[in-house]
């Protein structure tokens, strides 16, 4: 096995459906992401795409069943990944148990008869706040590991990148805190040097083996549908 460090870099988008906007237009928000990440599937033989919640896949399907006819095919690759076996990012904070379970049904259902398989990677990246009781909620919708974001390390810096949480009853998921470094969100050159310089600075200390950075995929108002230029 060898030695050297490695980093993973993930086609992502985290969409925000009706944050601050009409959700009419995060509704196109999504279809302009989910058409540009198939186009670069189309492109790059080894680009793999993530991206999360039910409710964008069914969206997909009733406005342009064309196009969710691709992602089925590309799901069916293994080169489109849906994630977050819920119908959306939830709050995490206010929300009953059985809302929880609610969600994970409905989707998890979904998902199935839509693609043949269940979520097993819960994503939770821009939830605020997180109840200690998500490793069962997330074990018994089926899922078998945990992705967030916050807080960050100006609210709690004593979070570790990955981790095995355990809720009151004992349950425990596999849990990974994107670090702020990462350049989550942003697609400009200083975050992906960032990015850069937090991955030397691992493989020269030896802190770790792993670091992914996630790096957002998303067709903008302007028309930019990529974020990291092409490697030299």
């Amino acid at each position: 096995m060898s030695n050297e460090p490695k980093v993973h870099l993930i086609g992502n988008a985290h969409l925000d459906p009706i944050w601050l906007w009409r959700w009419q237009e995060g509704c196109g928000e999504v279809l302009q992401t989910f058409r540009s990440a198939l186009d670069r599937l189309n492109e790059y033989p080894d680009f793999v795409f993530t991206c999360s919640s039910a409710s964008y896949y069914k969206w997909v399907e009733e406005i342009d069943p064309d196009m969710f006819a691709e992602i089925r095919a590309r799901v069916k690759e293994g080169r489109w990944v849906p994630v977050n076996g819920w119908w959306v990012q939830p709050d995490c904070n206010m929300p009953s148990a059985e809302s929880f379970a609610r969600q994970a049904l409905y989707s998890q259902l979904y998902y199935n008869e839509k693609f043949g398989r269940i979520c097993k990677t819960a994503y939770n990246v821009d939830s605020f706040g997180h109840s200690g009781m998500l490793p069962q909620i997330i074990k018994n919708g089926g899922m078998t590991a945990y992705v967030m974001m916050r807080p960050g390390a100006h609210e709690n810096a004593e979070i570790p990148n990955m981790f095995m949480w355990e809720s009151l009853d004992g349950t425990q998921i596999p849990t990974f805190h994107i670090p702020d470094a990462s350049g989550y969100g942003s697609g400009n050159a200083e975050a992906i040097n960032r990015s850069r310089g937090k991955a030397d600075k691992r493989r020269r200390t030896r802190y770790d083996d792993l670091l992914r950075c996630w790096q957002p995929w998303r067709r903008s108002d302007k028309g930019i549908d990529r974020v990291c230029s092409d490697p030299a």
